[in-house]
């Protein structure tokens, strides 16, 4: 076995470790709250740590990632208050609940246990809200949720018998209805990185492909990816035979079954397969130059970071080893001295990104 043999299985040995990723419901239940409401109300802060307070896992989001969205708004109607709480799950589906109160802390303390039991279903309740979760919605059409401003605003008062109005909107629910991301991306592939067992050291990798991405915040969630790679070698020097480097062409096709969700990036287990040539170029101090050419295959483990952004774009990051099929010799002429024997494991690493087309 080759010197770097060692380490490249150490890395294979980490890449299979996160073949186990940690369920997304251990990392918690993130929301985001767009608040509007009356002068003397309560403030936006005050419904975000009711929700905060009634369950453990329930944090606030950060801006990119996957997240339950809130959308709250109390207006003064006669005799009282009404608060009308929009809630859009994970899977995008959305839901309207209206609460008439006589008080606004009493609107607000009603939508906080609502959005509660939406965040986090396991969460425990104070018995003091109860009676909330009942609140009957009111005959007419509720108003589209609040635009993304976490700051408080002040509607004017709604006289008795008027429609209720509707919330200002962000500029794109104006343009555009909204609707569901698809399940599945198509995206264009760019990598580049560093590619073992081909060469001595670890050579300069790029690769350009296609690949479905399934998007949801759920364990199973399956990538695939098929990339044309080239990777070349610089020259190796040998003392008093000559110098010779190396080139691979092929093809990998790499899936990953897998996704745990850790704040905004996803961790995904990765296997792949790699199928081309392995063409190696010597020159020798005392024969002419000679380009033998071998079949190259190979299998590989990695582990990968990834973020969604923008609703078109993937970067990620992926680490991990690979196994060649065959280890042949190369030679230099005419004594046929060993110039390399192909390594039994080789470290694969690259940064990559990929463009939504679909």
């Amino acid at each position: 076995m080759s010197r770097r043999a060692p380490w490249a299985l150490a890395l294979c040995v980490l890449a299979v470790a996160l073949l186990v990723p940690r369920p997304a419901s251990a990392e918690g239940r993130p929301f985001r709250i767009a608040y509007e409401a009356p002068d003397g109300c309560p403030p936006a802060d005050a419904m975000t740590n009711r929700i905060l307070a009634s369950s453990a896992r329930a944090r606030l989001a950060d801006p990119i990632e996957p997240a339950v969205e809130l959308g709250a708004r109390i207006l003064a109607q006669s005799g009282g208050f009404i608060g009308y709480l929009r809630v859009r799950a994970l899977d995008w589906n959305e839901t309207m609940r209206a609460v008439p109160a006589a008080t606004c802390e009493e609107v607000v303390s009603a939508m906080s246990l609502i959005a509660v039991t939406v965040v986090d279903p396991d969460a425990v309740l104070p018995p003091a809200d109860a009676a909330a979760e009942a609140a009957p919605a009111p005959a007419e059409k509720p108003p589209e949720h609040a635009g993304t401003p976490a700051a408080q605003k002040t509607p004017t008062a709604a006289p008795e018998g008027t429609p209720v109005p509707e919330p200002a909107l962000a500029d794109a629910d104006r343009a555009a209805p909204r609707r569901a991301p698809p399940r599945f991306w198509i995206v264009a592939t760019g990598e580049a990185g560093l590619e073992g067992a081909i060469a001595p050291d670890p050579a300069p990798d790029f690769a350009l492909g296609i690949g479905v991405v399934d998007t949801r915040p759920r364990l199973f969630a399956p990538s695939v990816r098929l990339s044309a790679r080239w990777a070349t070698s610089a020259n190796v020097i040998s003392q008093g035979n000559g110098t010779v480097s190396f080139e691979r062409l092929g093809g990998r096709l790499s899936g990953c079954p897998l996704r745990a969700e850790v704040g905004p990036v996803g961790l995904r287990p990765c296997a792949f397969l790699e199928l081309g040539s392995l063409h190696a170029h010597t020159s020798s101090a005392v024969a002419a130059p000679n380009s033998p050419t071998v079949l190259w295959g190979a299998f590989g483990v990695t582990g990968r970071g990834e973020t969604l952004l923008f609703g078109w774009l993937v970067l990620g990051v992926e680490l991990g080893a690979l196994f060649p099929f065959r280890h042949d010799d190369f030679y230099y002429l005419p004594l046929y001295t060993r110039a390399y024997r192909v390594d039994v494991a080789g470290f694969v690493g690259a940064l990559d990104v990929a463009v939504r087309f679909l």
